[in-house]
């Protein structure tokens, strides 16, 4: 299957960085992103990604995406979040 998904340059650019860095090109970093996201939501123990006959651990997600977050103040981030509020209906 393939899937075509238009990212933000700045996106593209910290995945390519995460890739590189892990010794693998996009295209197998995204894969292994997406397989974990998706085992990890369903319960699925048969990946081979993890321990044969066990179930998927969320710390196998651990330090992915982190990169996203680096020039964001966390503080700000909630504050939108709570401002957002008053503005429901």
């Amino acid at each position: 299957m393939t899937i075509q998904v238009e990212l933000d340059p700045d996106l593209e650019a910290r995945l390519y960085a995460n890739a590189s860095g892990r010794g693998q090109d996009l295209d197998a970093y995204l894969k292994e992103i997406l397989e974990i996201a998706a085992c990890a939501q369903a319960g699925d123990a048969s990946s081979g990604m993890g321990k044969p006959g066990r179930g998927r651990s969320l710390l196998e997600l651990e330090g992915l995406g982190a990169e996203l977050w680096q020039r964001i103040d966390a503080q700000k981030y909630v504050d939108q979040l709570r401002s957002e509020w008053d503005q429901r209906p």
